[in-house]
């Protein structure tokens, strides 16, 4: 397959409704800028929803993926995952393997490891060391010395307009000590009434012959996202609360860029309408789709 080549730039149009999108572990209630009121979305949340569509090589979901696209599946394993695409194997030992994988064969390493090839990891720069007498010695690569950023970035999601966030209590009938079997276990539930959230994607090909990634991994990146949040339902994101509304992308020329990016981000991020009424509802926006100089594609409608 061939390297990847190609730089290009894509915008993630979110839609939440009743849901928390991404949690603050500190403060247990959806994440928002306290500054302005509007809400945000990490960008290890979105990377996660990519990796967990790929991580059980059992489930229905991954095998219709490589069905799809015809995926070889000893190509597409998760490295930051718990068994590390080692079956039966307990946490600690995995990564072991792993690190050891990458240590003797980094080239084997990357062929395994998508969401390294795409996304980068912790491992795998490789550089020059320095002996004790100073010459350098070329071709080695040092563990835990890596290029931290992959082929693939993207920014934190960030809501068009201020967000509304409710808190509610629940119950559920259960004991909650042994000598007790009639009373309540409370529960709580933070979550935004709604918003439209954008995310900024880049894909630049400068470190692919490092890392080797393919054309082939981008096309299952760009398959990937426009389903990622229906294969990734929770109690705080249940069915039908998150939905990509819009998958803009577009494809430069040539590496280096044929198109103004932060025109084509501006361009393309959806306009509310509503003044200063809360959100409630898609309809309230505005949902531009050209770009002047670039030849957009919506991959929900591909």
């Amino acid at each position: 397959m061939s390297l990847l080549e190609r730089r290009s730039a894509g915008l993630l149009v979110l839609e939440v409704k009743n849901a928390n999108p991404n949690g603050d572990v500190d403060a247990n209630m959806p994440r928002h800028f306290i500054s302005d009121g509007r809400g945000y979305i990490s960008p290890q949340s979105i990377k996660r929803k990519v990796r967990d569509m790929l991580v059980d090589h059992h489930s229905p979901v991954f095998e219709e993926i490589v069905k799809r696209m015809n995926l070889d599946p000893e190509a597409h394993f998760i490295y930051e995952s718990d068994d590390r695409g080692y079956e039966d194997v307990d946490p600690a030992k995995a990564v072991k393997l792993a690190i050891a994988l990458a240590e003797s064969d980094p080239i084997a390493f990357l062929r395994r490891y998508y969401d390294v090839r795409i996304f980068g990891t912790t491992l795998l720069q490789k550089g020059t060391k320095k002996n004790k007498k100073g010459p350098e010695v070329e071709g080695e690569y040092d563990s835990f010395r890596l290029v931290k950023t992959g082929m693939v970035t993207f920014t934190i999601g960030e809501s068009v307009s201020p967000i509304h966030i409710e808190s509610t209590t629940t119950t559920k009938k259960s004991p909650v000590s042994e000598d007790r079997t009639d009373s309540m276990a409370p529960g709580g539930l933070t979550f935004v009434r709604h918003g439209i959230y954008v995310v900024r994607i880049g894909v630049c090909p400068n470190f692919s012959k490092k890392t080797g990634t393919t054309q082939a991994d981008i096309d299952l990146l760009k398959f990937l996202l426009p389903k990622m949040f229906m294969n990734s339902v929770s109690c705080t994101r249940p069915a039908g609360s998150m939905n990509v509304l819009r998958c803009y992308w577009a494809d430069h020329k040539n590496p280096l860029g044929s198109f103004d990016e932060s025109e084509f981000y501006s361009s393309l991020t959806p306009k509310f309408l509503g003044g200063d009424e809360e959100s409630i509802s898609a309809e309230q926006y505005e949902f531009p789709n050209e770009v002047r100089g670039a030849e957009v594609v919506d991959l929900c409608a591909a």
